[in-house]
Parts: C-alpha cells; sequence; structure tokens
C-alpha cells in the first residue's frame, strides 16, 4: 500500500513498460483500478498481473531551470553557447557511432557466419565461468534466494553458452585480422578512444575520471575497441575496394 505516492507519467510508470498508459486521460480526483501485468521472463513464466486502486490527488509539472552562463559554468563549460555547441556535436557524434556501431556489427555477424573458427572448450569454460559468476553478482545484489539463483542459471544455460561462443568467434577472428593487417594499439590511441567517449557524454574534463586512473582493465577494453575500430576500417577498405575493382 502506498499513499500520495509520486509517480512519473512516462515509457515505464510503475516500473513496466505499459505503465504510462494506465494512467492516460485521468484528472484530479478520478479512482480507477489500474491492472498491470510484470513482463515476461520466459515463455513458461508468464507472471502475474496485479490490481492498483488509484486515486489521482494532483498533478506536478516538471520545471527545469533556463541554461545561463552562470549554470553552464558551475557545470564546468565557458558559456551556455558553449554547452549548447558541445551537447548538440555530442548527439551528432553519438548518431555517427550508433551507425558505425550497427555497421560494425552487421559485419561481424558476417565474419563469424562465414568463417566459424573453432572454440576450444577451455576458453568456453572461462567465459561461462565468468558470465554465471557476473549473473551470481547481479541477483544477489537484487536479494535473489539461492534457489531463485540456481533457477535463473538453469534457464539461462543455454543462452549464456550461445552468446560465450559467439564472443570467442569474434575475438578469435578479430586476432587473426589484427595480425594480418598489422595493426597495434598504443596507449595513445586508448586515450584518444577515452577521451572521445568522455566528450560525447557531454562532461568536461574535470568532472570525469582521469585517463591515468583507469587502470589496467579498463585500459584494455579502450585498447581492445581501439582495435576492433581498426580492424573493421581494413575490412571495410578491401571491401571498397574488391567492390570498385
Amino acid at each position: 500500500k502506498g499513499e500520495e505516492y509520486l509517480v512519473e507519467i512516462g515509457p515505464h510508470t510503475f516500473g513496466i513498460p505499459e505503465g504510462g498508459q494506465a494512467m492516460e486521460g485521468m484528472k484530479v480526483g478520478d479512482k480507477r483500478d489500474v491492472t498491470l501485468g510484470p513482463p515476461k521472463t520466459s515463455s513458461d513464466d508468464p507472471g502475474k498481473s496485479v490490481t492498483l486502486k488509484v486515486e489521482l490527488l494532483e498533478i506536478k509539472t516538471k520545471t527545469y531551470p533556463p541554461l545561463t552562463d552562470s549554470l553552464a559554468g558551475e557545470l564546468g563549460h565557458s558559456s551556455a553557447k558553449d554547452m549548447e555547441s558541445k551537447i548538440k556535436r555530442g548527439l551528432e557524434d553519438a548518431n555517427l557511432r550508433r551507425v558505425e556501431e550497427e555497421v560494425n556489427g552487421q559485419i561481424m555477424d558476417k565474419l563469424v557466419q562465414e568463417n566459424d573458427p573453432v572454440v576450444p572448450s577451455f576458453l568456453l569454460e572461462k567465459n561461462m565461468e565468468l558470465m554465471q559468476r557476473d549473473m551470481i553478482e547481479n541477483l544477489q545484489k537484487s536479494g535473489k534466494s539461492d534457489d531463485e539463483i540456481k533457477e535463473s542459471l538453469d534457464k539461462n544455460l543455454d543462452e549464456m553458452a550461445q552468446n560465450a561462443t559467439f564472443l570467442i568467434k569474434r575475438e578469435l577472428i578479430l586476432n587473426a585480422l589484427a595480425t594480418k593487417y598489422s595493426i597495434s594499439v598504443s596507449d595513445d590511441d586508448a586515450r584518444g578512444e577515452y577521451e572521445q567517449a568522455i566528450a560525447s557524454l557531454g562532461l568536461p574534463p574535470n568532472q570525469s575520471q582521469s585517463f591515468m586512473e583507469l587502470g589496467e582493465e579498463n585500459l584494455q577494453r579502450f585498447k581492445n575497441r581501439v582495435r576492433e575500430k581498426k580492424v573493421l576500417q581494413k575490412v571495410r577498405e578491401k571491401v571498397q575496394i574488391e567492390t570498385t575493382s
């Protein structure tokens, strides 16, 4: 039971996709029985619906402060115009990256499909262990019991194996192509990738973690991203040359 409970109307009101639609058209003083169904976790587990007795007590409008030079300065920008420019540029860059990532994803899918490298069993076991460990930690944080965790692991075991197999094949192909094209990645390359990622978020340097504080694991993650971009750029160039010749 919740009294005077504040909810934000949107795609996930009440924490589920259809929540916002359930309250559409209500006015102050209106009462309504709202029946909601949780998302399906699998085809065999449709979940249960729940009915909420809702009375709309008040409608509030979210307001935002005007963007001024003073506010922009507090957020680490030189002026409101500078902040707007960076946000616009960040959105444009993000859209270009999204398109590039989609194309790269299609290329990788095709490379895996056509080459289908053999996955060493020890690599599959290692990746499965890591995936299961991450899943257990996340379920424990959400308060799941040991029995619920075991049930979730059993349900997702086949899917995890498929994902792990694909990721290993992907990595084997990237390694082979990086060797073939003599592609190397330096710390400076990783730094550039990191700074680009920070810029895309619209964060000024003084409000983000410095590159030197990333740690070895995160440094390697950015190096892997750069290597993948360089490899797929070479693949796209090769495809274009063969197509036009």
